[in-house]
């Protein structure tokens, strides 16, 4: 078979999958080299790091880059006594990749003698991305700081933020000022 009636065969295949996907515009991208995961929707589009870490080093709103790239988001708490976060791991997560699910497991970092173990999951939708994160510590600790997670973004005049019922906070995109 020459090369080039083997890409267009390739290339029909590939348009013929995407049209049948029942996910849309949705899109997880695993780059088990570069240890990095590009996914998202039409509308967001999120860059995540695990290498030696775990943090979303990126996050796109329809267009415009909201993270700072320096710290993105991650997870750390601080005691009197030392700290941890997700920028050091002591080892590689796992990285599973379903239809439209990011699981990202044994995220486990150091906190004095400590290791406290979490699990992220990013659910994309064709027009929502909700992520959940569990959580263990393996005892009571007297925490003086906590990121679970915590984000750092480009330009707080980007978000209005309202606390909810149960003691989170929602955020919301300023669409109008863009």
């Amino acid at each position: 078979m020459k090369p080039l009636f083997r890409q267009f065969v390739l290339l029909i295949l590939l348009l013929i999958f995407a049209a049948w996907s029942k996910a849309g515009n949705v899109f997880i991208q695993n780059n088990s080299a570069t240890h990095e995961v590009l996914f998202g929707n039409a509308k967001m589009k999120f860059s995540l790091n695990y290498s030696g870490s775990c943090r979303l080093t990126g996050l796109e709103i329809k267009g415009q880059e909201v993270l700072s790239a320096e710290a993105g988001m991650y997870s750390f708490v601080r005691t009197a006594t030392g700290s941890g976060s997700t920028l050091s791991l002591l080892a590689e997560p796992v990285i599973i990749v379903n239809e439209n699910t990011l699981n990202i497991n044994n995220i486990q970092y150091k906190l004095d003698e400590l290791i406290i173990t979490e699990e992220w999951k990013f659910t994309i939708n064709d027009s929502t991305v909700e992520f959940d994160v569990d959580r263990t510590i393996p005892k009571q600790l007297t925490i003086e700081e906590a990121g679970f997670p915590s984000f750092t973004f480009n330009s707080i005049s980007t978000w209005e933020g309202a606390f909810t019922d149960y003691g989170g906070l929602a955020w919301f995109y300023l669409f109008n000022s863009r």
